[in-house]
């Protein structure tokens, strides 16, 4: 005598009902498929990854979604910015290239005010 293990099944529904509705509807008439039409499911389902793959195949692309989130990460990688803060080497420099865009900009006014004083034509 062989004992029929049951299992409890727990569904949390969100969003739309209609849409959740159809969907746990669907998952629980699943449950209740005999096993010759499960293995019909499962055998389509292998089916389409077959020719899924196939059509990868035909046009080139042999790349799987493994590679795709490898070259992802590396992209994320290369294209991270320097977080590091600046030491005081560099804190210096920044302040040094400061002044100087400030003289560079002092001389500029200064320049385009005598050119006004003295009456010049640009």
């Amino acid at each position: 005598m062989s004992k029929m293990k049951r299992g409890a099944v727990i569904m949390i529904q969100r969003g739309d009902p209609e849409i959740s509705g159809a969907i746990a509807e669907g998952m629980l008439a699943a449950r209740r498929l005999p096993r010759e039409q499960v293995e019909v499911v499962e055998a389509e389902i292998d089916r389409q990854h077959i020719v899924a793959s196939l059509v990868r195949v035909a046009v080139g692309n042999d790349k799987t979604p493994e590679d795709y989130s490898l070259m992802m990460t590396k992209v994320q990688g290369d294209c991270a910015r320097y977080s590091r803060s600046p030491g005081p080497v560099g804190r210096a420099l920044r302040r040094l290239l400061g002044w100087y865009g400030l003289l560079c900009w002092a001389v500029a006014g200064a320049y385009r005010s005598q050119n006004r004083l003295l009456g010049a034509r640009r």
